[in-house]
């Protein structure tokens, strides 16, 4: 999240405004959120290699 604001923070210092937010991947709770637009949901895994539900 914390990227997300510092990239509005340069787009708005800079004159623009943003429109939108996108990701190529959203993993874990993010693909839950409905501020940004993902392509695809992207698993978490534990330390053995096994998806986190």
């Amino acid at each position: 999240m914390q990227t997300y604001r510092t990239m509005e923070a340069l787009v708005e210092k800079s004159g623009g405004k943003t429109v939108g937010k996108a990701a190529v991947l959203a993993e874990g709770n993010a693909a839950e959120r409905d501020d940004i637009i993902f392509l695809e949901n992207l698993p978490l895994f534990d330390n053995e290699g096994n998806i986190i539900e």
